[in-house]
């Protein structure tokens, strides 16, 4: 795992979807764990922002 973090602000112009799904995190027997975005959704904040 990568050992370093980036913060990412998204904004959005209206309600809806940020545009992007995430895996791992959390998990009960392993404590905190890495988490990964795994699908970003064309024509959303996420998609337009191209940081993700």
């Amino acid at each position: 795992y990568l050992h370093s973090s980036h913060e990412i602000v998204l904004r959005r112009s209206h309600p809806g979807s940020w545009g992007f799904s995430i895996v791992g995190g959390y998990e009960e027997n392993h404590s905190s764990q890495a988490f990964f975005i795994k699908t970003i959704v064309l024509g959303t904040p996420a998609y337009y922002d191209g940081r993700l």
